[in-house]
Parts: structure tokens; sequence; C-alpha cells
């Protein structure tokens, strides 16, 4: 078995724009990928279509780390989806590492317990 990752560190808020999740998902070896790793990602970033994908694709393993700089209201839409994620009982997908300044500390347990039972 291959293992795919794609790790984007430091130039994430210089190369990531609010087309990039549409960018990569038309890419026909995305889909293969079993590790992404983006740090220092931006508001801009389409956090909605990415969550729907990685529900799609129950095989990638994702960690998303995002910049000190975004907005309440980013956190906000963040903090959303980390909600669901804890809510959800059943979890026929990956669950993605998700980190970003001001999360809530008992989501970021949560979260935190539920990467590391699919380890």
């Amino acid at each position: 078995m291959q293992i795919y990752l794609f790790h984007l560190h430091d130039t994430a808020t210089k190369v990531i724009s609010s087309k990039t999740v549409y960018e990569l998902l038309k890419i026909s070896h995305f889909s293969n990928l079993e590790n992404l790793r983006l740090f220092n990602i931006p508001q801009c970033f389409d956090i909605d279509r990415f969550f729907k994908y990685i529900k799609k694709n129950k095989e990638i393993k994702s960690a998303l780390d995002f910049s000190s700089e975004i907005s309440d209201e980013y956190k906000k839409q963040l903090e959303a989806i980390v909600d669901e994620i804890a809510e959800d009982e059943s979890h026929d997908y990956k669950v993605p590492w998700i980190c970003f300044s001001g999360i809530d500390y008992t989501s970021f347990g949560k979260i935190k317990t539920l990467v590391s039972r699919q380890l």
C-alpha cells in the first residue's frame, strides 16, 4: 500500500485562496491521499466544502491548523464543524484534527480523543 501525503506549512497563507479546495478536488489523484496536513490556513479556505469532502472520502486523515489571524466569524464556522464532529456518534469518516486559536478547550479535547482512537 502506498501512502500519499500532502503537507503545506509556512507558505499556506500565501498559496491558499478561496478556490483552493475546489482546485484540489479537481486533481484526479487527490482522492488517493491518505494524509493531508495544512498549517497556518487563512480564513479564505473553504472549510465547509472541505468538510463535506472529508465525510465522503472515508480514508483521508487530515490535520488542519488555522492561522492565528482568522476572524471571530470564521472561528464560529470552525466551532460549528467541531461541534458537529463531537456530537456525531457514527464517525464513518476519519475525524480531522482541527486546531485554531480560541478553540473551546472541551471541544478540542473531544477532537483530540476521537483522532487518537483512529490511530
